[in-house]
């Protein structure tokens, strides 16, 4: 798996939170899509958040305006900067058992910094980028290299 360290800037989403994870993804991310007369270029993400409760998982839309996160009327997730490491799925679709896998995979090796969600930003439907959140990306960098197992 090749590692890419990056720092992530901030984000601000129009957000639908699935109602129950994981089967409930699919439907989070339809109630954001069916509002749009299309996909095509539009930056979408998927939030996992741990809670008390579990694990939540939001659809997210970057907005083009603050007239369309009016005009949707659905909440706003602000996600801070800061560094993460990441990797790309291809054929995700086709391959979505392999996510959380992954994400598991770069979470044992780099940790993870628990005061943001892991992401995924759906690059097309046959490229997913899978973000997770790291505190300090320096000392993991001089650390790990840029591969692993």
């Amino acid at each position: 798996m090749q590692i890419t360290f990056l720092d992530q800037p901030a984000l601000r989403l129009i957000s639908a939170k699935a109602g129950t994870f994981p089967s409930g993804i699919k439907d989070a991310y339809a109630t954001i899509e069916n509002r749009l007369p299309t996909l095509s270029g539009r930056k979408m993400y998927g939030l996992g958040f741990r809670t008390e409760n579990g694990f939540e998982y939001h659809a997210g839309l970057v907005p083009e305006s603050e007239r369309e996160e009016q005009e949707f009327g659905f909440p706003i997730i602000e996600i801070p900067a800061g560094p993460c490491v990441s990797t790309t799925l291809f054929d995700w679709f086709d391959n979505t058992d392999q996510i959380s896998a992954l994400i598991g995979l770069m979470i044992a090796h780099f940790g993870t910094d628990p005061t943001r969600p892991t992401m995924v930003e759906r690059r097309s439907m046959n490229e997913l980028h899978l973000l997770v959140p790291i505190t300090h990306l320096q000392h993991v960098q001089s650390k790990t290299g840029a591969s692993m197992p």
